[in-house]
């Protein structure tokens, strides 16, 4: 008797012994789990605000170098080399079909080309970086990129800040071309050509008895 009660408690002790390892067991593959599951979504959040942190990157504002389509003009007019310059401008007229692509008109002499569809609309306020600009027929023909983060700044020159000239206005002579003693302008006539420049046709008619060489004059 005493035999077989010894037996049961070393049977009782071994298996208790072999469940308690079991527990630890399963215990420390739970903490293993939590402390993987732990450093995932760290991983996680940390790659996420690297990724916003990009993005903000992305969008850090630069310098708008020109606040209107005047300054530009002024400064293209006086030879600088604009390329890379940013500046806003207006979309006055859009003639998708010209000669030089998708045109945007910004001014008289002003036209910003692209070969494809920039989604504008007449009226829209846009931001644009300059690739190159080519004075052609006397207006300047400018390619450029589409700048969404661009910010004015107490650098950014305007019309208003334009530096003043000393230039005095040309006066009206009696020989200008509207009006002169040799001819004058019976009628007139006008288009526009594929660059967006209107030209005006006048015919004239002699004053006096002078030779002319032609009685229609173009500009």
């Amino acid at each position: 008797m005493i035999t077989i009660t010894a037996a049961l408690c070393l049977t009782l002790s071994a298996c208790g012994t072999t469940s308690g390892e079991q527990n630890e067991e399963k215990q420390t593959n739970a903490l293993t789990k939590t402390a993987e599951s732990s450093e995932k979504a760290e991983s996680i959040i940390q790659t996420e605000n690297e990724t916003r942190s990009d993005e903000n990157t992305e969008k850090e504002s630069v310098h708008l170098d020109y606040g209107d389509e005047e300054a530009f003009e002024a400064a293209l007019n006086s030879g600088d080399d604009l390329n890379g310059k940013t500046v806003s401008i207006i979309a006055q007229e859009l003639h998708p079909e010209s000669i030089y692509g998708y045109n945007i008109w910004a001014g008289i002499h002003l036209n910003f080309v692209s070969p494809d569809d920039p989604n504008v609309q007449v009226g829209d306020v846009l931001t644009v970086r300059i690739t190159n600009a080519e004075l052609v027929d006397q207006s300047w023909i400018i390619s450029y990129e589409m700048v969404e983060n661009a910010v004015e700044d107490e650098y950014t020159i305007t019309a208003e800040n334009l530096p003043e000239t000393n230039e005095e206005p040309e006066e009206d002579t009696p020989n200008a071309y509207e009006s002169n003693k040799y001819y004058e302008i019976i009628d007139a006539a006008s288009w526009i050509n594929s660059i967006v420049n209107t030209v005006i046709v006048h015919k004239i008619q002699a004053k006096q008895d002078v030779s002319i060489s032609a009685s229609l004059i173009a500009y």
